[in-house]
């Protein structure tokens, strides 16, 4: 009797990491859309489409990333940053949701928020290490306009 539950116990596991894949695939379908949407310059429809996608999965990165894009583009700046740090939150280890906060800060909250946006910065960096527009960014923090990563790379700790 004990061994049927457990046999029904290990189906449970594969049934639901398809149905995570399943709605993953089906919120990237819709952000997605909601991109050509964007692109079409109907950004109200792309924001109406990045919602299904977090009806489909709460606290989705990607939609949030794309609603504070959107957001971004229709001169909202302070829902853009709200979403952007909702993004980060739910995934802090994709460079995309830590730049993309970084740079929001920086330019919404001037020297205020200067050290969290610099901190950002390197995140995004570590994760990256090649992106060269983070690399600008941070060498325009640290005053030190120059190509030469070398010189940058003083200011970031090693992992």
């Amino acid at each position: 009797m004990f061994s049927f539950f457990k046999q029904n116990r290990k189906n449970v596991q594969p049934a639901a990491t398809e149905l995570k894949a399943n709605l993953e695939a089906q919120a990237d379908a819709l952000i997605t859309q909601g991109n050509q949407l964007e692109d079409a310059g109907k950004i109200q429809e792309a924001l109406d489409l990045y919602d299904q996608a977090l009806a489909l999965i709460p606290d989705y990165w990607r939609a949030y990333m794309n609603q504070a894009i959107a957001y971004d583009a229709l001169g909202n700046a302070k829902q853009s940053v709200e979403l952007y740090k909702k993004a980060h939150t739910a995934n802090p280890n994709v460079y995309a949701t830590c730049y993309n906060l970084g740079r929001a800060l920086n330019s919404t909250q001037g020297s205020d928020g200067q050290a969290e946006a610099q901190k950002l910065i390197q995140d995004a960096i570590k994760l990256n290490p090649d992106a060269a527009d983070a690399w600008f960014i941070l060498a325009k923090y640290t005053g030190a306009m120059r190509t030469n990563q070398r010189s940058i790379r003083q200011h970031i700790p090693c992992a």
